[in-house]
């Protein structure tokens, strides 16, 4: 076992055990209810989403998503997919530089930024497998080692192939990641590259949107969400864009400070910054549970579950917890006294 690998192993492995945790006490099948994921085994289903950029992520996403009808195959199915894309993440920093300390902390960090945008339960569960595509994506890029010449011939059909299956917004974050990634192959910086990404960042979309698609000028650049019901109600879009910068961030980091030697692993101190790593991942679980996990959104939820099911009577418990009004559950509340014919007994 090398000593690289003994650094990553335990904070990642806490990081994806605490993960594991929340994601059960969130529920997954809850997002299932709210969003209403449909998947249908015809062809006109599939032919409607191959006929924009992104669609083809989109419905691998919705059949996937029927493993979220209940909480032990959605919690497995998300943090498998968690897993995965950490574990690319870790490989493509390591291509970089493999004695970084920032390499360690990044990788454990990355499953808490995901698992604290599923404390949503109108959070679309297409994000996530568009950004293991597109982290699938950079790992066969950083696979080539050593053939910077055939990098640069596979950046055109890579970056047309990500824009097609994942969309403009995935495809930016792909694209300014590999011109990221140009900045360091194996130590020297490759300029054409870099300038190759850059173009393809900007003429890529224009040109699907001029010639094959009909989508708006702004979607064909930024288009992260599909034109869905949940997603309309969706309020925080904004706090995707830090999610997709981070990976093009954490390469950054890497690359310069693959430069800087303080930031190297040193046998001296390595465990010190072991510790010092799993009480900052513990330390930052501990904040999502208890400062971004709210225990009231998962109530009117459950309360929307249990009116659908008719299951009046958890739905009048629950209820009774919402201190706050809410108009939604207010209206199932009424509901639930109507069915149990207690409405003039109680209140």
């Amino acid at each position: 076992m090398n000593k690289k690998f003994e650094f990553d192993f335990l904070p990642t492995g806490v990081s994806l055990f605490f993960s594991a945790l929340i994601i059960l006490q969130i529920n997954p099948s809850l997002h299932h209810f709210l969003q209403q994921y449909a998947w249908q085994n015809n062809p006109d289903f599939l032919k409607h989403h191959l006929d924009y950029a992104g669609g083809f992520a989109e419905y691998v996403s919705l059949f996937f998503s029927g493993f979220l009808i209940t909480n032990i195959l959605g919690s497995i199915l998300i943090l498998a997919l968690i897993a995965v894309s950490t574990f690319l993440l870790k490989k493509i920093l390591d291509s970089i530089n493999k004695e970084l300390v920032t390499t360690g902390i990044f990788v454990a960090l990355f499953p808490l930024m995901i698992v604290s945008f599923f404390v949503d339960y109108l959070f679309y569960f297409s994000v996530l497998v568009n950004v293991v595509i597109v982290l699938a994506f950079l790992f066969l890029q950083t696979s080539f080692s050593g053939r910077r010449k055939l990098k640069s011939v596979l950046i055109l059909p890579l970056s047309i192939l990500i824009y097609y299956i994942c969309g403009g917004g995935y495809f930016l974050m792909f694209m300014v990641s590999s011109a990221m990634l140009a900045l360091s192959d194996g130590g020297k910086v490759i300029w054409h590259r870099f300038f190759i990404c850059i173009v393809l960042a900007i003429t890529v979309p224009f040109f699907f949107y001029y010639v094959f698609f009909t989508d708006s000028l702004e979607q064909a650049y930024f288009r992260i969400f599909p034109d869905v019901a949940p997603m309309l109600r969706y309020s925080h879009k904004t706090l995707i864009v830090p999610l997709l910068s981070v990976v093009p961030f954490f390469i950054f980091i890497s690359v310069f400070g693959s430069r800087i030697k303080f930031l190297k692993i040193r046998l001296a101190n390595k465990i010190s910054m072991l510790v010092s790593v799993v009480l900052l991942v513990s330390g930052s679980y501990y904040a999502v549970w208890y400062f971004v996990f709210d225990e009231r959104e998962k109530q009117k939820a459950e309360i929307e579950y249990y009116a659908a099911t008719e299951n009046w009577k958890k739905v009048t418990e629950l209820a009774g917890l919402i201190e706050k009004y809410d108009r939604m559950v207010n209206f199932q509340f009424n509901r639930a006294i109507c069915h149990e014919g207690i409405m003039l007994e109680n209140y």
